[in-house]
């Protein structure tokens, strides 16, 4: 059973982040470009919707959306373009030119019914957790019921009740993670949509893509929970639990002001804002990209790239 070298992977993918930087920005700095260039214009409709959404005023979303809609939808195609572009380039299958990248080939295509494909799993998987937990719950109701079971051995039952619906919920993450995992390397290589291959490659091998999930996931969330604390000048207003219907319209009202005026900042200073996520979403695309693809190169040592060597 072949073992992902969990040091040697990470390393491999920052080393692709960082040193191939160039090599990534022109998979992304065109559809990048396009983006910015018609996203522009619509900021301040961006603004006044996603304030209407914290607002929970959706009666008067339906004409941005509108207009918000086929934006959203080009780059979620330039989404998955980028995807494919970063991944053939870190298995070594890029071709074409070196200074831009795109297509409407096959792969994106894949990696779009992948995705479709994900979300049907995602949501049927929930739905079964979901009702594990309602008969769980009710099977231990009528249990105690009948047992007549008081004081300590009923919270015993409930603690055993918590117990096993979190251990089925853990099983519900280990399987998305084992299914999807090594998926986009193993579309872009084999030019195949194979759940079960990317099953069977991480067999054995689900703590060392997680640690290399954790490596590479940490250090993004970190640069973005720090630049959104910076830009938004803090962070979103929490709601205490069991809030009363005036507290919930006071903290609706004030996330609409905290995303006003971080949406304000983006519409005044957008020439600093374009190009530094941009060069952020060049280091983590590479950094995700490169991850998947060099566990995938130690597995698979048949494809046309270099091996990673063992830790």
């Amino acid at each position: 059973m072949a073992k992902i070298p969990v040091g040697a992977t990470i390393a491999r993918a920052y080393g692709f982040a960082f040193g191939d930087f160039l090599k990534i920005l022109s998979i992304t700095w065109l559809p990048w470009l396009a983006l910015s260039l018609l996203s522009r214009p619509l900021l301040g409709s961006m603004a006044t919707l996603f304030q209407n959404i914290a607002a929970g005023k959706f009666g008067n979303t339906g004409h941005l959306l509108a207009l918000l809609v086929p934006l959203y939808l080009l780059g979620f195609y330039a989404l998955l373009m980028q995807i494919a572009g970063i991944t053939q380039q870190a298995l070594g299958l890029r071709t074409g030119s070196p200074y831009y990248y795109l297509t409407f080939g096959k792969p994106v295509w894949r990696l779009i019914g992948a995705f479709f494909l994900t979300i049907l799993i995602v949501i049927g998987l929930y739905v079964v957790v979901l009702l594990t937990g309602v008969v769980l719950g009710a099977a231990m109701t009528l249990l105690a019921k009948a047992l007549n079971l008081e004081g300590g051995l009923k919270g015993a039952l409930t603690l055993l009740t918590v117990a096993v619906f979190f251990a089925v919920y853990c099983a519900y993450i280990y399987i998305l993670f084992r299914l999807t995992f090594l998926l986009n390397p193993i579309i872009i290589a084999e030019s195949r949509i194979d759940f079960r291959r990317s099953w069977s490659l991480g067999k054995g091998n689900f703590w060392r893509m997680f640690l290399i999930l954790l490596a590479v996931i940490i250090p993004v969330m970190i640069v973005f929970v720090v630049a959104m604390h910076l830009w938004y000048g803090g962070f979103p207003p929490t709601l205490p639990l069991g809030a009363s219907p005036d507290q919930i319209a006071a903290n609706r009202a004030a996330t609409a002001a905290w995303m006003a005026a971080g949406m304000k900042r983006t519409l005044d200073y957008w020439y600093i804002a374009y190009p530094v996520s941009g060069l952020l979403t060049v280091l983590m695309y590479g950094l995700g990209c490169g991850a998947q693809s060099f566990a995938y190169r130690a597995l698979v040592p048949e494809a046309p790239s270099a091996p990673v060597s063992s830790d």
